[in-house]
């Protein structure tokens, strides 16, 4: 083992040692309301253009049906 890989692997270890173990970290409240904002402007955006998807998707079907044989 090389000197820097030995430098390398010593800091490595006593880095994970003083480390302190964080049993049940609880999300910060900023992440959640970021998430529940996201959430709500998806749902909002997809219920908008849903309406616009369906009426494209039944246009299209027939006009590939007439198109078709």
């Amino acid at each position: 083992m090389t000197t820097l890989r030995a430098n390398e692997y010593r800091i490595a270890r006593a880095t994970l040692q003083r480390r302190p173990a964080i049993p049940h970290a609880k999300p910060l409240y900023a992440q959640r309301f970021i998430a529940i904002l996201g959430l709500a402007g998806g749902l909002l955006l997809f219920g908008s253009l849903l309406p616009e998807l369906v009426i494209a998707g039944l246009a299209g079907s027939l006009i590939w049906g007439l198109a078709g044989r």
